[in-house]
């Protein structure tokens, strides 16, 4: 289990035309209806602002992109919370400032970790954790910040919503903090309370943060939670209960109101047991998925439309990684795409491995197909998913490239068909950086982040990306195909 993980996400120009999708490296033409599309060309989102990046997040909605980021200072040990916007067919706006330094040590110290979901007229909300240290760089205490931002990046006042020296008692410690947006811009932010369970609070479309609310049962043995938003008042939390015995987990699934003055569930449903399990939930409009990754049974999928949940759907796979980590993303017609990691057969590295994906045409799933490249040593990691309204989908994931050496960032798209979806050969979308080395493998770059524009015409990928061997200075890049 991953009590604390933090899901975080990463481009210059100059590279050439490949089969309608423009990178620097390999790769070959897009079978689906985005195949007249070319990527921009990879960029680097955080000129001039620190001396290195980490943990972005992008989301799009409203006609444009949004990416929050983390920026850290190792001179003065301290980070801050940036973000900047594109709209489709523009350029990325010069990046701003959110919420100040407090100087913690180390790259936690201050402000970081940033959340952010799309509002209702265009703006953003965006969430952060914040750290207070002690003289051995443990944490004693926390905050989580929030903001409204405006489309010109102007940002409202930082509101503390939990505050281990407010309102309640010092030394509350919080982490995996969780925001999302309904369709009418009501944002619900959930985060996990070390040793007490999971706890929601939400704010209406310009309204006021709501009262805390208790997201899980109440056992204390919480984990593994994930939150998704769809059409108004309209969003799915899932997450697991350990059953006090060994390694088995009670996976649960339940919509909550984000603009309730108090967000709770209102119909959980439970699942099942599993061993070991990763949880994660996506929606778009009324329709919903939920998706339980174990070990000991494959991959069980849950669909949700519109307040009721469907039967267990089950992709067996006997070969599930022991980090799955799977990206799940769903249309408002119930179509969806699930990515997920196998291991390598005969390897001893657990971060070795492959990525698989299948396609839900709204009654099956496609029969798992590898989409990752072959290579000499394959670590497909942190892969992203979406899908649009025409049932397109895009997958990004990080890699190492065939030779083993480094790693690089891969997209491939694929559309829906009568015998499966078609999936594009992966092209590396990224600015090659053979200097990194082996020690900045796909499990060290993280944050990759893939969005789609649910009407279609653009697809976007962030992640951080080193550029040496010392892993001290990633920094956060993107790349876009079309508008």
């Amino acid at each position: 289990m991953n009590c604390f993980a933090t899901v975080l996400a990463l481009g210059a120009s100059g590279c050439g035309l490949i089969n309608g999708l423009q990178g620097d490296g390999g790769g070959s033409g897009n079978a689906s209806g985005l195949s007249s599309l070319s990527w921009h060309g990879p960029e680097q989102l955080d000129h001039g602002v620190s001396p290195g990046s980490d943990a972005p997040r992008m989301v799009w909605g409203q006609g444009a992109a949004w990416v929050a980021y983390q920026a850290f200072d190792h001179s003065t040990n301290t980070s801050s919370v940036w973000v900047t916007r594109r709209a489709q067919g523009g350029d990325f706006q010069t990046p701003q400032q959110l919420l100040d330094e407090s100087g913690g040590p180390g790259w936690d110290g201050g402000a970081g970790y940033p959340q952010i979901a799309i509002g209702d007229s265009g703006d953003a909300v965006v969430a952060a954790e914040e750290y207070v240290f002690d003289s051995n760089n443990i944490v004693i205490d926390s905050a989580i910040y929030a903001a409204r931002v405006s489309t010109a990046l102007g940002a409202g006042a930082s509101i503390p919503l939990v505050d281990g020296a407010g309102a309640s008692a010092p030394g509350l410690i919080v982490g995996d903090v969780n925001l999302v947006a309904d369709e009418a811009g009501n944002a619900l932010l959930a985060y996990y309370l070390q040793g007490g369970g999971i706890y929601a609070v939400g704010q209406p479309a310009n309204g006021s943060w709501s009262s805390v609310g208790r997201v899980d049962n109440g056992s204390g043995n919480t984990s593994e939670f994930w939150l998704a938003a769809g059409a108004a008042g309209e969003a799915l939390a899932g997450w697991a209960v350990y059953s006090g015995s060994g390694s088995s987990y009670t996976l649960y699934g339940s919509p909550i109101d984000p603009a309730a003055a108090e967000p709770m569930p209102s119909a959980a449903r439970t699942f099942s047991v599993f061993d070991n399990p990763e949880i994660l939930t996506a929606m778009r409009g009324q329709q919903g998925m939920a998706v339980i990754a174990s070990q000991s049974g494959g991959l069980h999928t849950f669909t949700y439309d519109s307040g009721s949940w469907g039967a267990e759907q089950i992709i067996p796979d006997a070969s599930l990684s022991v980090y799955v980590e799977p990206a799940l993303a769903v249309n408002a017609s119930g179509a969806a795409v699930l990515a997920w990691r196998d291991y390598l057969p005969g390897s001893s590295d657990s971060y070795s491995g492959t990525l698989q994906a299948s396609y839900w045409d709204g009654g099956s799933w496609s029969s798992p197909e590898q989409i990752s490249q072959a290579g000499a040593n394959p670590h497909a990691w942190w892969a992203s998913a979406d899908i649009d309204s025409a049932g397109e989908a895009i997958i990004a994931w990080a890699d190492l490239e065939p030779t083993g050496s480094y790693t690089r960032i891969y997209a491939s798209t694929a559309a829906p068909g009568a015998g499966g979806p078609a999936w594009s050969t992966p092209v590396a979308i990224d600015q090659e950086s053979p200097d990194a080395g082996a020690s900045s493998q796909p499990q060290s770059v993280r944050y990759v982040t893939a969005r789609l524009a649910p009407e279609g015409g653009t697809a976007q990928v962030t992640w951080i990306q080193y550029q040496s061997d010392d892993q001290v200075t990633p920094r956060v890049w993107t790349n876009w195909l079309g508008q």
